[in-house]
């Protein structure tokens, strides 16, 4: 039985305007918490986070657009450590949150307050077992009775002509599904992706005409 999902229209990346914008000014006397430095510090917080919040749940916003007709997922990048780091907008959901307040919320403060997403369609789910906290599986391993995380993905549309804007160290790339199939410098959930979008019908629109001056 087939079980593709309706069509899906990307536009023109030359529909979209992209820029950057100043972090917000912190209040005086407000500093940066310092950031953990080694992976034991980061799975020690990790840890602790799962012991008073128990599962951790995020969603992430796959943005499709084209560029002669191939077709590009929209990443964050930074390269503020060195080797470049990759990542779809989104974040963690706050308590009672729902997957679209929380991807509304996410991209309206890493992409700007404008871009906000139209149409929502669930694709992929990824779990991190708890006695695996740095790996993440595109399954809930049988044996895992409390996994340590949930991340959802979710084929996300967003209006042509926004201004989408990245604040701090990161930038917004568009990049090619084809660099992205198989690819483990981009991650297993990134290099997942396009086996993931598989089942998706694109149909790349042309960029609207302008109006005669």
């Amino acid at each position: 039985m087939e079980s593709f999902l309706p069509p899906t229209d990307l536009h023109d990346l030359d529909a979209y305007n992209f820029g950057t914008r100043e972090p917000p000014a912190k209040a005086p006397g407000a500093g940066a918490a310092p950031k953990e430095r080694t992976a034991a510090a980061k799975a020690a917080r990790r840890s602790a986070l799962f012991a008073s919040d128990g599962l951790r749940q995020s969603v992430n916003a796959v943005v499709l657009v084209h560029s002669q007709r191939h077709p590009h997922a929209l990443l964050l990048r930074s390269t503020a450590e060195g080797a470049p780091r990759w990542k779809l907008p989104g974040g963690r959901l706050r308590p009672g949150e729902s997957g679209a307040e929380g991807l509304a919320r996410s991209l309206g403060r890493q992409l700007g307050a404008g871009v906000q997403p139209e149409a929502l369609e669930l694709i992929a789910e990824w779990w991190c077992p708890a006695e695996e906290a740095a790996r993440e599986y595109p399954y809930l391993p049988v044996h895992v009775t409390r996994p340590r995380g949930s991340r959802k993905l979710y084929l996300v549309s967003v209006a042509p002509g926004v201004l989408a804007t990245v604040r701090g160290a990161w930038e917004l790339v568009a990049v090619p599904l084809q660099d992205l199939y198989g690819n483990e410098r981009f991650g297993p959930v990134l290099a997942a992706l396009p086996a993931q979008l598989a089942r998706c019908n694109f149909n790349s629109l042309a960029l609207p005409e302008e109006a005669p001056s």
